[in-house]
């Protein structure tokens, strides 16, 4: 993954996001115990994952998701095999990626600059 993905899911909750994605096929595991606030998961398909988190803004009634490399299970002792293994997977990784964010651009999701106030188009 070459740099991570934010989206602003306005009206919506961090399980709106989970359900929408396993309802389109994608296996949504949790990564560490729920916080109301902030919530990790890694979505799968097959042998390609991504770290999906999800942070709620409570006072703009929205939450931010976050596509990040999935490093759950790398250590330093394993991460040169594991970088290795992962580059035949490249194609998959970026396929899972985009229909991923194409899910949740369908279910009313906008990408993160365009929701900043102030920002300049």
């Amino acid at each position: 993954m070459s740099a991570p993905i934010f989206l602003v899911v306005p009206d919506r909750s961090a399980d709106f996001v989970v359900a929408k994605l396993r309802q389109e096929g994608l296996t949504v595991d949790p990564l560490q115990p729920h916080s109301p606030d902030f919530q990790k998961f890694v979505c799968k398909r097959g042998q390609v994952s991504f770290e999906l988190s999800i942070g709620v803004e409570p006072l703009d009634n929205a939450c931010v998701v976050a596509f990040l490399a999935d490093l759950s299970d790398w250590t330093r002792w394993n991460w040169p095999v594991k970088w290795l293994a992962s580059i035949p997977l490249t194609r998959r990784q970026v396929r899972l990626l985009n229909d991923a964010r194409a899910i949740l651009i369908r279910n009313g999701a906008k990408d993160f600059p365009a929701n900043v106030p102030g920002m300049v188009d």
